[in-house]
């Protein structure tokens, strides 16, 4: 079943996405970000099964989160991204990403 095959089958990108606004809402009522834990690989959990699962629109709301909070994208990060993008044939936003790349100091492979 291809819907399945898509959520990663147990829905394990709704669950990455879940994970991570959990742990921003916590992050949000602590004053010490060293406690509340939050660093880039909890970005790229949820990047990765939006990319296994192509959920482009979500990828991108998660660099959006990224950004937001601070954080610098890595090659990994804005990977996963484009190859969700690419996989739900967003070409156009897969590309935009890559572009992005020298901007940030990023050199993709």
């Amino acid at each position: 079943d291809s819907g399945s095959q898509r959520s990663g089958g147990a829905g394990s990108w709704r669950d990455a996405l879940y994970q991570l606004h959990r742990r921003l809402s916590e992050a949000s009522v602590i004053s010490d970000p060293q406690k509340a834990r939050i660093g880039p690989a909890v970005f790229i959990s949820a990047l990765r099964a939006c990319d296994r699962a192509r959920e482009w629109s979500w990828a991108l709301h998660v660099l959006s989160l990224m950004r937001k909070r601070g954080f610098k994208e890595s090659v990994v990060h804005l990977g996963a991204a484009a190859g969700a993008c690419g996989k739900a044939s967003e070409w156009m936003r897969a590309l935009g990403i890559l572009a992005e790349c020298p901007q940030l100091g990023v050199s993709p492979d």
